[in-house]
């Protein structure tokens, strides 16, 4: 059985944790592979410093007083140090820990690979652990660790993790093109998958059973690149034609106060629920109970964007019509008119009529979210995304290159 280290700085700190749980989805099925999975994560206030979870070995490294260890999850790392400078403080001791957790894990364990989640910050710990560590690396891109580092120190620290990296993934075709413009270094595609066990069923709206309202829903972090608040100024044109049309924004981040503030100011604050986050387990039920899903995803000042878009995946697993903004990672998911409607970045009035038309279209909505479900069968299940995966992982362990440049979509691993 072969060992692998998983460093990600994204991980459920507990059962039921709200974050996303992709790494740990991907993971958990690589060690059904008869692969032996160490994940390496930042600990958090209530984490336990180390534990199993599923099959997985899960180490927390340590790098502050527990009431002090905020620079990790909430709104992820970037968001945390822009609502709290001095948050920089612990950027130090943060990469130092885990530095050397990384050394020590890998001299008693001797991993077979290094597997870095983000290019920033865990690729570049792996780049920089010492030369004669010989073990092989893999870096896998999430997003904004690459769009919103084009310029200044991190695009120069994205090309020092790319060179010192034996491949690299993306999850999706917009991050291989900009991961090439960044380091000149090519990339293979394969993009987190979706569990079709959990994420699955038929939307109210194509069954023939419709509710008494209109129910339109957002799953996201509230945060700058997902484009909340286009969707909350397209609703009062989306109420004149559908007097009966609610919106549910499910999630946490740091808009949160200003959205709701919005939703006020132009009149829909009874028309808009905001959940705030909840456990990944309760997701499934409110794509079911969704007649259309919207991801108003924007290109973030700091040129972040929509890398691929998990949520889409998961609406389309559960057959809903799906309207998105037509950027970053979202073209791979959404053609528009076959498995989704597209709207250009920043238009209320173009997500307004997208969503007027699937809401009072059911021949539309039921076409564009069963071939969407049947697209999300074929390219993104787990088990196909972890295939891939392991794939790459043979051929690093056995010391081959790795010269299957898209593994993701409609492709086999050989």
């Amino acid at each position: 059985m072969k060992r692998i280290l998983v460093m990600a700085s994204t991980f459920p700190r507990w059962e039921g944790d709200t974050l996303p749980p992709f790494v740990y989805e991907l993971s958990e099925r690589l060690a059904q592979m008869d692969y032996e999975i160490h994940v390496l994560a930042p600990h958090a206030k209530d984490a336990a410093a180390r534990e199993n979870l599923g099959s997985l070995y899960v180490h927390r490294f340590r790098y502050a007083p527990e009431s002090l260890e905020t620079l990790a999850y909430g709104g992820g790392i970037l968001e945390n140090l822009r609502g709290n400078p001095f948050r920089w403080g612990l950027v130090p001791a943060f990469f130092a820990s885990q530095l050397f957790s990384t050394w020590w894990l890998n001299r008693r364990l001797k991993f077979d690979l290094i597997h870095a989640h983000w290019f920033i910050p865990q690729g570049i710990t792996s780049a920089v652990l010492p030369s004669w560590i010989t073990t092989p690396k893999l870096l896998t891109a999430h997003g904004g660790d690459v769009f919103a580092s084009k310029t200044g120190l991190k695009k120069h620290l994205v090309r020092f993790v790319a060179d010192r990296h034996d491949a690299i993934t993306v999850n999706s075709t917009a991050m291989g093109d900009a991961v090439m413009e960044l380091t000149g270094k090519r990339s293979t595609t394969i993009p987190m998958g979706v569990d079709l066990r959990s994420f699955s069923g038929t939307p109210q709206l194509q069954a023939g059973d419709r509710h008494q309202e209109a129910r339109i829903l957002f799953v996201g972090r509230l945060a700058e690149k997902k484009g909340v608040e286009y969707l909350l100024r397209a609703m009062p044109g989306i109420r004149d034609a559908i007097l009966e049309a609610k919106l549910t924004v499910v999630g946490d981040g740091p808009r949160l106060s200003a959205l709701q503030d919005e939703a006020s100011s132009l009149g829909i604050g009874d028309a808009v629920t905001f959940t705030g986050a909840v456990p990944n387990s309760d997701l499934p039920g409110y794509y079911r109970e969704a007649d259309v899903f919207v991801a108003p995803s924007v290109i973030a000042e700091s040129g972040d964007t929509e890398a691929l878009g998990v949520v889409l995946l998961e609406a389309a697993g559960c057959g809903l019509p799906i309207v998105a903004s037509r950027v970053g990672g979202i073209l791979d998911v959404i053609k528009d008119r076959e498995t989704g409607l597209l709207v250009d970045e920043k238009s209320p009035e173009q997500i307004g009529l997208r969503v007027v038309e699937l809401l009072q279209n059911r021949e539309l909505a039921s076409r564009l979210g069963s071939a969407a479900l049947s697209y999300m069968n074929s390219n993104y299940s787990w088990d196909s995304v972890a295939a891939r995966f392991a794939y790459i992982y043979q051929q690093l362990i056995d010391g081959r290159r790795v010269e299957i440049e898209d593994l993701s979509i409609e492709g086999e691993a050989a």
